[in-house]
């Protein structure tokens, strides 16, 4: 059974997801280029698995 605080933050986190589609005109690419953006810009060490395999690169499969 969910919380009053549990059921808040998930309408808030909804709410959230909502307006963010809304400002792309629900267009998923555009919204995966918005982020992958905000990714680049804010300096951190990304890493995007293009293969769909989980292995970490020093390890043998």
């Amino acid at each position: 059974m969910k919380t009053e605080i549990e059921h808040t933050i998930v309408q808030q986190v909804r709410s959230l997801k909502e307006e963010n589609a809304a400002q792309y005109g629900y267009s998923l690419e555009a919204i995966i280029t918005s982020a992958r953006e905000r990714q680049e810009a804010s300096g951190r060490r990304n890493i995007r698995q293009t293969d769909g395999k989980k292995t970490h690169p020093d390890k043998a499969v």
